[in-house]
């Protein structure tokens, strides 16, 4: 009786500690997907677009919006695609960085100097696949359209840019 005792013991605590190393570390939420097209011009405040993300329970799991960075004198140089969560952690982190160690410059970046020359000849094309942090995600992002002037200081400065975004649940 001892023996069989023990082991149901020991059962019980494996079961245990398999709910205790699990809870917390569900897996990442199904989303509804999501189509869209945005235009961004350098009018534009620094956030004017933005969208949510939902599960399938039709709740906001993440936002999406473009970011603008300028240079000193207010130009236009930059516009940032950033992802963060809705709910919970830091939300100014953009789930869109690369899951490790990483520097320059990123597919969810426009930057006028790369876009000079055209989407098609950018260095991340027309077309682009981000998966970033968010693992359960995917977004594909394509310009549709962009307008890039140069600037005195030899630098360029975009006038307006039109992206199709399209989020959707990862392939498993």
């Amino acid at each position: 009786m001892i023996k069989s005792d023990r082991r149901a013991g020991t059962t019980l605590l494996t079961v245990c500690f398999v709910f205790v190393t699990t809870v917390g570390q569900s897996p990442s939420p199904r989303i509804i997907p999501l189509h869209t097209k945005v235009i961004f011009s350098r009018l534009s405040p620094a956030r004017p677009w933005s969208a949510f993300v939902l599960n399938s329970y039709g709740k906001p799991v993440y936002k999406l919006f473009l970011d603008a960075q300028r240079n000193a004198t207010g130009n236009l140089i930059v516009v940032d695609l950033v992802l963060t969560s809705a709910v919970k952690g830091n939300p100014d982190a953009n789930l869109l960085n690369p899951q490790h160690n990483w520097h320059g410059l990123q597919p969810y970046s426009f930057v006028a100097r790369d876009l000079a020359k055209g989407p098609d000849k950018s260095a991340f094309g027309r077309s682009r696949t981000i998966e970033g942090k968010a693992g359960n995600i995917v977004l594909q992002v394509e310009i549709l359209n962009v307008r890039v002037t140069p600037m005195a200081e030899g630098d360029y400065q975009i006038e307006e840019i039109e992206l199709s975004v399209e989020v959707k649940n990862k392939s498993a």
